[in-house]
């Protein structure tokens, strides 16, 4: 038994579930379990459950000889358990991040988590698990095998480290830190221990080929953690740009409006696209009267999210964001309810004096809070 590896084990373990329950808490308490907060759970339980198995792989005995087989299946349910969660950490980006060419990279990155797939399972019949230093380890009998595995899990780690720091590129500065953080756990976990491994097949020296990549991952976890204790929004911050709120009575008089920090670099007009929005969404504002839903059109590359009062009371409002979401949603809708319920009487009696509504500033922080936005102010 390796006391020192399955300590460091222990605190890859403890690191990942406390990010995992960390999140989990959060969207329970926020009732915000959607896809997004429901896709990076499922990836942090795949991070996690390795950990139970590599712990397992540590106490294993060398004999009977038997273990040797079962210590080939833990070091593959592990890898491919990884696997997984990477993909599924992937999908996360690829749904909610801000890249282009989706299909297409989403499509290259299928290929790769495929052959990544196979090569794990092909693990079957080219690795040897032996037993060296008193602990079983792996030792790969096909460099080629261990050339393409190598190279399929360190380009899966840079595609998910290029989605986080271009995300860290559009949040705002008290929001950079929480990403900083993210990142550097993300290189650490993904990227550089996987140039220690494949060193397992010629270089036996527990401390390089286990101890040091294991060390990595742990503060990469450790550092991933850290990021959601100091924003434990942060997941929320990560997948939602949003530019511009404006709120119109149905007779098409704009009565309130808010920018939020990416919106400044959009350079909006807030009149032509007033404008251009009533008269293209007329109809859709009829048929949200009927129905009272939320309704969604795409206004050049974002997208224009509608929302009336639940409440009979004749105001829309309009947020224009990068892509629509359950959580945009529930935040549009929440202010919504909260603007119609605290100036029902003005709306009602509206008599073209507007400045009463910029006492909607505060409903605005409160109802988006949870995307971590800064708000500017425009008034009109």
């Amino acid at each position: 038994m390796d006391l020192i590896y399955i300590i460091i084990q222990i605190l890859m373990m403890g690191a990942t579930a406390f990010s995992f329950l960390l999140v989990a808490f959060r969207a329970y308490s926020k009732n915000l379990f959607t896809k997004e907060s429901k896709l990076l759970l499922g990836a942090l339980l795949c991070f996690l459950l390795p950990n139970f198995l590599y712990i397992f792989l540590g106490i294993l005995p060398q004999n009977p000889p038997s273990n040797a087989t079962i210590a080939q299946f833990i070091n593959i349910m592990g890898d491919f358990t990884l696997t997984t969660g990477i993909f599924v950490l992937f999908l996360f980006f690829q749904r909610y991040s801000v890249s282009k060419y989706k299909s297409l990279k989403l499509a290259i990155l299928v290929f790769a988590v495929g052959g990544y797939i196979c090569s794990t399972i092909a693990e079957f019949n080219l690795i040897e698990m032996v037993w060296l230093d008193g602990l079983w380890q792996r030792y790969e009998t096909n460099t080629i095998n261990l050339a393409i595995y190598g190279f399929l899990q360190i380009y899966i780690g840079l595609i998910v480290v290029w989605e986080i720091y271009k995300m860290f590129k559009k949040v705002d500065k008290e929001n950079s830190l929480s990403i900083k953080l993210n990142l550097l756990g993300n290189i650490l976990m993904f990227i550089i221990p996987m140039f220690f491994f494949p060193l397992a097949t010629f270089i036996h020296v527990k401390f390089i080929t286990l101890y040091i990549p294991y060390l990595l991952i742990t503060t990469g976890s450790v550092l991933f953690t850290l990021a959601f204790i100091n924003n434990p929004a942060l997941v929320f911050i990560l997948t939602h740009n949003i530019y511009k709120l404006y709120v119109i009575h149905q007779h098409g008089q704009l009565l309130y409006s808010a920018e939020f920090s990416e919106g400044k670099e959009q350079n909006f007009s807030p009149d032509d696209l007033i404008a251009g929005a009533i008269s293209g969404i007329s109809s859709l504002m009829e048929e949200s009267v009927k129905a009272k839903e939320i309704k969604r059109i795409e206004f050049s590359d974002k997208h224009i999210i509608l929302q009336k009062c639940e409440r009979d009371i004749p105001v829309f409002s309009l947020l224009i964001a990068e892509k629509g979401g359950s959580i945009v949603e529930n935040c549009l809708k929440n202010f919504t309810n909260k603007f119609c319920n605290r100036f029902e009487t003005l709306i009602r009696e509206f008599s073209g004096e507007l400045t009463p509504f910029n006492k909607a500033d505060a409903i605005v922080d409160e109802s988006f809070a949870i995307l971590g936005k800064r708000r500017s102010i425009t008034k009109r």
